[in-house]
């Protein structure tokens, strides 16, 4: 029974992060989609801000906000 108990309690606790995680992950990609909309609504792209909206989107552990 202990055992049963403490293996709930685990999957809860991954569960939880990896809702957190995906919260996260929502989150920057949200950002990510807004500042590549403004930079192409402004009819005269920010290569810069575009370059790193792209390198979000390929490499997203890697990006800082």
């Amino acid at each position: 029974m202990r055992l049963r108990v403490e293996l709930g309690l685990a999957l809860g606790e991954i569960h939880a992060e990896v809702q957190r995680a995906e919260i996260a992950w929502r989150q920057q990609l949200s950002r990510w989609y807004s500042d590549g909309r403004l930079a192409v609504e402004a009819r005269a792209p920010d290569i810069s801000l575009l370059q790193r909206v792209l390198d979000g989107l390929r490499n997203p552990g890697s990006v800082s906000t």
